[in-house]
């Protein structure tokens, strides 16, 4: 293949500047960018045990275990996960368990049956597909042969739209992204959630995510990836919102579903990251994402509530993989196999057009004897689709 034209002057890490605006117990110490060598490994952590025992009597403790059932879309049940005793506390990390996403508890929202959408209709923020800025349903089936589409008049008013995530309840979660300039999707206000009523189909603002330091003209992105986990109901997302070429300030942050207020309920500081997902592996669960200023692909493990456990770990890099090997990770998912599918393309903190764009899709696959994610295959498509 071809060696894809790159930008001259790709961002170089600086040593980043400290986190504020927060309270410092939203703040979780980690050992983000410019504290680990960018090749270099943490040490995985010690698996925990808990011993619970009565002084002086013996005991006979019952472990009972718990059945989390989710449901998917085709109205089958995934496997029970196994569950902590009764003695561990929500913020240790999820026991091990099976391999496998955590997002396949949604349906086909309320407002998109009313409408006559089948459940094969989709959710579309590709305005190279479709030339309609915003978000758009599409359902290939329609009556004439032709795609039929839907838009709320309030699908637009946020200008581009980037990564779309459901909830249990099939509310609908999306974030601005800007395209070719900053006209419909103005500097300062891209680090932004929107969500779509499940019932109503109305867009609105969900949250406005705290920056470390303002937005600025060499950087016009915020939010950039979104994942959600079916079993915590906790909603990802990542922001390179603040950062410039040479200083790394972005954030992923943790947002709880199940309170009556949303709010952002933990940080893990100072790491531009793109593309986000949550996986259980056979050892641990954890948020995986993508580096916006190298190929590489990071981890951060997972409490039983979702929140971030020690350190970050690298877990593999697109270089010598496929091709030029420069490409970001702007999605991940897990395939029906559990292999890790990944969408890269080009991305130098500028706005290229998205038609423009190239995107290659990665596979790897588990290995469960090293604990690591090996390459299978690669394969390049010319146009960027949603």
């Amino acid at each position: 293949m071809s060696k894809r034209k790159r930008a001259a002057d790709l961002p170089v890490v600086a040593k980043p500047a400290a986190v504020g605006a927060l309270p410092k117990a939203d703040v979780k110490p980690t050992n983000g960018p410019g504290k680990v060598p960018r090749f270099d490994t943490p040490s995985r952590l010690s698996r925990r045990t808990i011993v619970a025992a009565a002084a002086g009597v013996a005991a006979l403790i019952l472990v009972v275990t718990g059945l989390l059932v989710i449901k998917r879309d085709t109205g089958g049940l995934l496997p029970p996960l196994p569950s902590a005793t009764a003695a561990t506390s929500a913020n240790t990390p999820v026991p091990p368990g099976r391999l496998g996403g955590v997002y396949n508890c949604r349906t086909i929202p309320k407002f998109a049956k009313d409408l006559g959408f089948t459940t094969s209709a989709l959710l579309d923020t590709s305005e190279s597909t479709l030339n309609v800025r915003g978000l758009v349903l599409v359902d290939q089936t329609g009556a004439s042969g032709q795609p039929r589409t839907y838009q709320h008049p309030s699908w637009a008013d946020a200008g581009y739209l980037g990564p779309i995530v459901g909830d249990q309840a099939n509310n609908i979660y999306v974030i601005p992204v800007p395209r070719i300039n900053v006209y419909d999707n103005p500097i300062g206000k891209q680090n932004r959630i929107y969500k779509v009523d499940a019932t109503t189909g109305q867009m609105s603002e969900f949250l406005e995510l705290p920056q470390p330091r303002p937005s600025n003209q060499s950087n016009p992105y915020g939010a950039l990836g979104l994942a959600y986990d079916c079993e915590t109901n906790v909603l990802y997302v990542s922001s390179i919102a603040g950062s410039s070429r040479t200083e790394e300030s972005g954030r992923i942050y943790r947002v709880d579903l199940g309170q009556s207020k949303p709010a952002v309920s933990d940080i893990l500081p100072d790491v531009d990251a793109f593309g986000l997902a949550v996986v259980n592996t056979p050892t641990a669960k954890r948020l995986f994402y993508g580096r916006t200023r190298s190929s590489e692909v990071w981890s951060v493990q997972l409490t039983q509530r979702g929140e971030f456990f020690g350190k970050p770990r690298k877990e593999f890099s697109l270089s010598g993989a496929y091709g030029d090997g420069d490409d970001k990770i702007r999605r991940i998912s897990i395939a029906s196999n559990n292999d890790m599918q990944l969408r890269g393309i080009e991305f130098s903190y500028n706005l290229v057009a998205a038609r423009d764009k190239s995107e290659t899709i990665y596979t790897f696959r588990y290995n469960s004897k090293s604990d690591t994610w090996d390459f299978l295959n690669a394969q390049t498509q010319g146009k960027l689709p949603s």
